[in-house]
């Protein structure tokens, strides 16, 4: 990733010095280089997308597999709405690297659409990792 952003950097750089270019070239060029790729998520979680608008990732460990399979079991009947499911190992770390694509997204969409757009900002949470329920630490 350094090298791509150095790329990137230089390009711009390079680019930026005539005023007659759009600004961002090296955005401009990787947002048409990526309508080009074939898509690189797995068909099952391209169906989940189509059918949810928010999605939440869990990446656990250990006795945390089993807790969180079930309370997602439970909350999930009892909410009577929403799916889940458990990722392949491939599925997973596709999922993790397009979450950071898609932070990446925003950031890149204002570069190339900064006439039609204020400002965006790009938010990723993550949580430590402590086995918490309703506030209140539970014990290894």
């Amino acid at each position: 990733m350094p090298g791509i952003f150095a790329w990137k950097s230089r390009i711009d750089g390079l680019f930026g010095r005539w005023h007659w270019l759009p600004d961002h070239p090296a955005d401009r060029v990787a947002q048409k280089i990526g309508q080009w790729l074939p898509e690189h998520l797995p068909q099952r979680l391209r169906d989940f997308h189509d059918r949810f608008e928010h999605h939440l990732l869990l990446k656990m460990a250990g006795s945390g597999i089993e807790e969180a399979q079930s309370l997602l079991a439970n909350l999930l009947a009892d909410a009577g709405q929403g799916e889940w499911f458990a990722c392949t190992r491939e599925e997973g770390e596709k999922a993790f690297l397009h979450r950071f694509v898609a932070g990446g997204a925003a950031i890149r969409f204002k570069a190339v659409h900064g006439d039609e757009v204020e400002g965006v900002i790009s938010l990723d949470f993550a949580f430590a990792s402590q086995r918490t329920r309703l506030g209140r630490t539970l014990a290894p």
